[in-house]
């Protein structure tokens, strides 16, 4: 998605300082020590270090944009699905969609069920 908050991370380009104020948040969801997790990721080497700093970032921008509802700081990812993407249903059809395929479901592992 094109949003400024994506056009400015990219803009930026990597951030250490921010990604390592934001790992901390992620050794704390992974209930890892920091130093621990640091000592992995500077001694995993410079490309996974940087990947990892990337990664770091990205992650408090989804964060922000997610769970806290901040579109203009923060980043909401659009993967590759959005190339599969042929229809725009409006919710009725797409709770029709899904209540008949999860009918459809339900019936096929009833049948292998005896």
């Amino acid at each position: 998605m094109d949003t400024a908050g994506a056009r400015r991370s990219h803009k930026r380009g990597l951030d250490f300082v921010g990604a390592f104020f934001h790992s901390r948040g992620i050794a704390r969801q992974l209930h890892l020590p920091y130093f621990k997790l640091m000592v992995g990721i500077l001694s995993s080497g410079w490309k996974n270090t940087r990947h990892m700093a990337y990664m770091a970032n990205a992650f408090h921008e989804f964060r922000l944009a997610a769970e806290e509802g901040d579109e203009k700081r923060g980043v909401l990812p659009v993967g590759q699905v959005m190339g599969l993407i042929g229809d725009s249903p409006s919710v009725a059809e797409l709770m029709d969609r899904m209540i008949g395929e999860a009918r459809d479901v339900v019936k096929k592992l009833s049948a292998t069920v005896v």
